[in-house]
């Protein structure tokens, strides 16, 4: 019975996309189940060895029972199956990957060696990507819970240039910076030595580049507030809407006062709805530039005040807007109100 059946508490895979179980569950639909999960009697109960997806998307299909190869395994092998099951699949990040080796080595008194024997990585590869997962400690995780989703989007080649970053709030602003670019790990190096003031906001600047002086804090509130206005208008052109969410508040109380619409506040699942539909619909249509920006700052809260230029169509128009961040390590939108401000003739 489905009801007995309960997670891996040594699972590798620590997140799940609501998406690609639906999509799992809509194969299993019309397909059926083509492989039966493996459990372990637990008490009562049975534990999933793996299978996780698959007795998720069941659930959803409304299943009562699912076919399972019952197993006889202690804890190691447990966590040995599991890992070894999503590394053949290769879906697990890196981040996810680390995890499960350092809970081996800590949880297990596994040694490097012996964990690269047992998957087939080097010791060297071992240590990296158990290195990754103490980029940020347990209170910086809980602080900003989107640290651990940007963590999933890089890779361990990423997390060895962020090791070298001693300062806390600059490693996260590279991190994020990394997910809302698309930074591949050159990118990031060059990155590093140009902006050296940035990501080492205190201390020395890259190894091998002379110490760069510690920029203005303001002036880097100002830039890092003028590159999300200018993402909002570039980034519909290229269909990135996770990249565009990922510097909104969606998840939080992001609302929005629209003016290609009658005035009307929109907030929460309606603010999400109306941005994404905007995205689609109305940006990728729309050239726009600042042509003016004054940004105060009240703490960990800032309010740009700008005036946009449109051109859409053929035809150009101004609007004013009010933009209220707060700032969660990174930057992020939480509310906007636009005004238009009159259309002109169609441009020649």
């Amino acid at each position: 019975m489905l009801s007995e059946v309960q997670d891996n508490p040594f699972n590798s895979r620590v997140f799940f996309e609501d998406e690609d179980v639906k999509n799992l569950a809509s194969s299993i639909n019309q397909l059926g189940l083509l492989q039966p999960v493996k459990v372990r009697r637990k008490g009562t109960a049975y534990e999933l060895a793996y299978g996780h997806r698959r007795v998720r998307a069941a659930r959803l299909l409304g299943w009562t029972t699912i076919p399972a190869e019952i197993a006889i395994l202690s804890d190691e092998e447990l966590f040995a199956l599991s890992l070894a099951e999503n590394l053949e699949r290769d879906d697990l990040s890196d981040y996810e990957i680390g995890l499960s080796l350092s809970r081996l080595h800590k949880n297990f008194d596994k040694s490097y060696e012996e964990i690269g024997s047992l998957i087939g990585y080097s010791k060297q590869h071992i240590s990296n990507l158990i290195a990754m997962t103490k980029l940020f400690n347990e209170e910086d995780l809980q602080r900003d819970p989107t640290l651990r989703d940007s963590l999933r989007e890089i890779s361990e080649h990423h997390a060895r240039l962020l090791s070298r970053i001693d300062n806390g709030e600059g490693r996260a602003n590279a991190l994020h910076l990394i997910v809302t670019e698309g930074m591949s790990v050159r990118d990031l190096q060059r990155a590093m030595q140009k902006l050296g003031g940035w990501f080492y906001a205190e201390g020395p600047g890259p190894p091998d580049h002379p110490a760069t002086p510690k920029r203005n804090s303001e002036e880097n509130d100002i830039s890092q507030i003028r590159r999300l206005l200018l993402w909002e208008y570039e980034l519909p052109h290229t269909g990135d809407f996770q990249r565009f969410a990922h510097f909104h508040n969606f998840n939080g109380d992001f609302s929005i006062v629209p003016s290609y619409r009658p005035t009307r506040l929109y907030q929460g699942e309606d603010a999400y709805l109306e941005e994404k539909n905007w995205f689609y619909s109305v940006g990728p249509k729309v050239k726009a530039r600042i042509e003016e920006m004054k940004v105060r700052f009240y703490g960990e809260v800032a309010l740009a005040l700008l005036t946009v230029s449109y051109d859409e169509n053929g035809a150009s128009h101004k609007a004013f807007g009010s933009v209220l961040f707060v700032k969660r390590r990174a930057w992020r939108i939480v509310h906007e109100h636009w005004s238009n401000m009159g259309h002109s003739d169609p441009l020649p």
